[in-house]
């Protein structure tokens, strides 16, 4: 078994080590070493990648207890190597998981729900507890975690042994009972994991849920930390400038500058509402009856529109057939077509212009034709 040099010393961005073995597997050269610090994706955490000597290791998995690097080329086996890890993304990982391990341990402590599931990705990690969580809730418990960050507690690994193991308060899915390795954030939790972790709370740096809801009976949260909360911040930021200086207001005053354009959309949404019901009023009191009653031919109107017109029109005239378009000869034309004996004309309709839709009263969808076919179809003048 290869020595794993990541369990008690999460810094080692370099070192060297002695092939042991390395076959083709597929798109991959699977190698393995007699010592490594390259982390195996396991415990909600992605595998390391980084190099061996020159050769890219794209992924390290732990396969029949074997820590198998996943290299892009082969390398000679026997020999010696220089192995380097992929520091910047290992360390993101590191503070990302050491934050879950915070929020977890204070959610533990102060409402008793357990971390059920995790996962971590390079985006944003996410974690279920097995229990509900509120809006102020979720605001103690970011408080308090960025204050475990200010306080900068120390965090270790211990491997506690029989009934040191069998007395210990830690957290765990799975029921261990020996070579257990557990990371110890003192005062804040205590956990079994096999993932490396910073040696600090306080270079996690900075911890942001960015959003919470029930799952499963419990809550699912969201998750940045380090880099990729300040960067999220930044984002933010930005926004928020943009917003608050497109709309000549100071940037605390977001909240209102919200509030104040949906009353004005909702203001002009009246306002068109009130102006196509005008227009379709309009069209219906100047509409003439052709042999085959009223049809209308109109522009920009919206299905709601049209719907809304042969409403207007059929209680209007009662006695006849409302048929209104919109559109033109080359894209097509939407339709609606309602009242007194339409159930008989729009099947023929279909058929002879192979018309897509249907309905029942009133009868939508679309036709590709010329404006002139349809007049004579309808026989209206």
């Amino acid at each position: 078994m290869s020595e794993r040099i990541y369990e008690n010393d999460s810094y080692i961005m370099n070192f060297t080590a002695t092939v042991l073995s390395c076959k083709e597997n597929g798109e991959y050269f699977d190698i393995i070493l007699d010592r490594t610090a390259f982390f195996p994706e396991g415990g909600g955490q992605q595998g390391d990648n980084g190099f061996i000597e020159s050769v890219c290791v794209a992924d390290t998995q732990l396969v029949d207890g074997k820590i198998v690097h996943k290299a892009m080329a082969p390398v000679e086996e026997g020999i010696e190597v220089e192995c380097f890890i992929d520091w910047e993304t290992r360390y993101d990982r590191m503070q990302n998981h050491t934050g879950e391990h915070i929020l977890s341990g204070i959610i533990h402590d102060m409402y008793g729900y357990n971390n059920v599931g995790f996962h971590m990705n390079d985006d944003e990690v996410t974690f279920d507890v097995d229990g509900k969580l509120t809006e102020e809730d979720i605001y103690i418990i970011e408080i308090t975690a960025n204050k475990i960050i200010d306080d900068n507690h120390p965090i270790s690994v211990i491997y506690p042994e029989g009934n040191e193991l069998v007395e210990l308060d830690y957290r765990s899915k799975l029921d261990l009972t020996e070579g257990v390795r557990i990371v110890n954030i003192e005062g804040v939790d205590l956990c079994a994991c096999c993932a490396p972790h910073v040696a600090t709370t306080s270079e996690v740096g900075l911890i942001k849920i960015t959003r919470f809801y029930s799952n499963k009976g419990g809550t699912r949260l969201h998750v940045l930390c380090g880099g990729r909360a300040r960067g999220d911040y930044g984002i933010l930021s930005e926004q928020v400038t943009y917003v608050t200086n497109a709309a000549s207001s100071k940037r605390y005053e977001l909240n209102l500058v919200y509030d104040r354009l949906l009353s004005e959309i909702a203001s002009l949404k009246e306002e068109h509402r009130n102006f196509k019901a005008s227009v379709i009023n309009e069209k219906v009191e100047e509409a003439k009856e052709g042999k085959g009653g009223y049809l209308y031919f109109v522009k920009d109107f919206t299905f709601d529109d049209l719907v809304k017109l042969c409403d207007v029109s059929t209680k209007k005239y009662t006695d006849a057939m409302s048929c209104v378009f919109c559109g033109n000869d080359d894209e097509g034309y939407n339709f609606v077509i309602g009242g007194e004996g339409s159930a008989q004309k729009f099947p023929e309709f279909r058929r002879e212009f192979n018309a897509r839709g249907g309905g029942r009263d009133m009868y939508q969808g679309k036709v590709q034709a010329k404006k002139s076919d349809i007049e004579k179809f309808f026989y209206i003048d």
